[in-house]
């Protein structure tokens, strides 16, 4: 149940971003198109060894990334790495906060080791709120 309402969320949401539109069908399949030659080059270049959850996980923030700015990142670009960071720390809260002793009681995050998870988890939704501002206020330049 909690899945299904999960996903419902997540399809309302993309769907106001524009996803089922043309455009945002053409750009999944670019980034897809992108993916697999990413991938055939990391085949050539590490004797087979391929890093898919990391090459994933940059053509999902990609398609997103391109639905809310309009442009996207190479796999190797430092804001990519920036961004996987910012986001793995977003989803520690999902994973050790929400549904957890850590959530539903959250004056533990004031003794350890809650008290590190907390400033990690902080510290990198932090910082991925400043990497989204500075995406913004960069476009608003660019619309002035």
């Amino acid at each position: 149940e909690q899945w299904r309402e999960l996903r419902r969320f997540t399809l309302k949401s993309l769907r106001d971003l524009g996803y089922g539109k043309a455009a945002s069908e053409e750009a999944i399949i670019a980034e897809t198109q992108l993916l697999i030659e990413n991938t055939h080059k990391q085949i050539k270049e590490n004797d087979g060894k391929v890093y898919l959850g990391k090459n994933l996980s940059c053509a999902a923030l990609n398609v997103i990334w391109n639905l809310m700015a309009s442009q996207r990142f190479e796999y190797q670009d430092q804001n990519m790495e920036k961004l996987l960071d910012y986001s793995d720390a977003f989803m520690l809260l999902g994973k050790d906060v929400i549904g957890k002793p850590f959530g539903s009681l959250p004056i533990l995050r004031f003794f350890p080791p809650f008290r590190t998870k907390f400033n990690n988890i902080t510290s990198g939704i932090n910082k991925l709120k400043a990497f989204l501002q500075s995406a913004i206020d960069e476009r608003k330049k660019l619309m002035v």
